[in-house]
């Protein structure tokens, strides 16, 4: 299939489309470079097919002008010489094994969903895990075994988040491919198991100031996430690209929200109201640890860059400049870029 030509005829007069046909078979990284190398010898457009391409994989592609096609129901055919140009919005997430989208079945085994507390370790241990690492030290680090690690990694090699060396470890990760792929699964409001909004009717500066007080005194867990844990992680003197307009926090149970919102005197809000929103994560070991100087905890960087990207509209932009402050985009065996 590496070697097909394919070709488009569209109805009229003009000239055939013919594309010279790639297959996704390595990293992201490993792909490009294939692309490039074959971009400098065909005289043909080249169109890439994977089982599912990531919005940073399309971005890199476009910026090639690299038609593709994933069985995600992605489409991007673009060939000047004939005219045509065909673009097709797919899934945003990857299609589950064995389920019949608009476009293909989907049959691959290693297609894993990363919505679970398992893959979530996995992907926030691998954020900022030291590399090279091997499936069984990534497995201790993040306090799963070795097979669900083993059954995670193909995937995120698959959508470029990772790569792999001759050995099997890890010896290369594209954060964004990282948040991209994980936040396609995961999600603040659906993933974990209880999640309110509540009105603090005197404010998110007032807010904070109690339940830290509160926490301090009755030992009360309350973790920090989204846009003021943001704002706590970006290096001193950088100021957000947004207002603080709300705060999302973890609760350890539903025993603990219910005591800070009775303590707090906090009330449900009116439609469109709620500046406070309260979860209880469905991994408890995600409980993160009192930054220096920060008045509450924090969730891991890994954790608030993907509860901001999966809360969407101006979070969005408040993840990016985080993960672009963070110390690199991508980190290997020789560190953070």
């Amino acid at each position: 299939m590496d070697d097909a030509i394919l070709v488009v005829q569209a109805p009229g007069a003009r000239p055939p489309a013919q594309f010279h046909c790639h297959v996704v078979r390595g990293s992201r990284k490993a792909t490009l470079d294939s692309v490039k190398d074959l971009m400098r010898w065909s005289r043909l457009p080249i169109l890439l097919i994977a089982d599912h391409l990531s919005p940073a994989w399309r971005l890199d592609l476009e910026a090639l002008g690299v038609s593709y096609v994933d069985a995600s129901g992605w489409v991007r055919l673009v060939d000047d010489w004939s005219g045509l140009l065909v673009v097709h919005q797919g899934a945003p997430r990857t299609p589950r094994v064995g389920v019949t989208t608009t476009t293909t079945t989907v049959t691959s085994e290693r297609i894993q969903r990363l919505g679970g507390s398992g893959a979530s370790r996995v992907i926030e241990t691998l954020f900022s895990v030291a590399l090279p690492v091997g499936v069984r030290d990534l497995a201790i680090r993040a306090e799963v075994s070795p097979g669900t690690v083993a059954k995670i990694l193909p995937t995120l090699v698959r959508a470029g988040a990772v790569e792999r060396g001759a050995s099997g470890n890890v010896v290369q990760v594209d954060r964004r491919a990282l948040m991209d792929r994980w936040t396609e699964d995961y999600s603040f409001l659906d993933s974990n198991k209880t999640v309110v909004p509540w009105l603090a009717p005197r404010g998110l500066e007032w807010f904070v100031q109690q339940a830290a007080a509160l926490a301090g005194e009755q030992d009360m867990q309350l973790v920090a996430t989204g846009s003021w844990a943001a704002r706590q992680l970006l290096p001193e003197g950088v100021l957000s690209v947004a207002p603080l307009a709300a705060f999302h926090g973890y609760c350890t149970d539903r025993t603990a929200m219910r005591d800070l919102v009775t303590a707090l005197r906090l009330v449900p809000p009116t439609v469109g109201r709620g500046n406070v929103t309260l979860a209880v994560p469905a991994d408890p070991g995600l409980l993160g640890r009192r930054r220096p100087g920060a008045p509450l905890q924090l969730a891991p960087l890994a954790r608030v860059v993907a509860d901001l990207r999966s809360l969407g509209g101006r979070f969005e932009d408040e993840a990016d400049q985080l993960l672009g402050a963070s110390g690199g985009l991508d980190i290997s065996s020789g560190g953070a870029r």
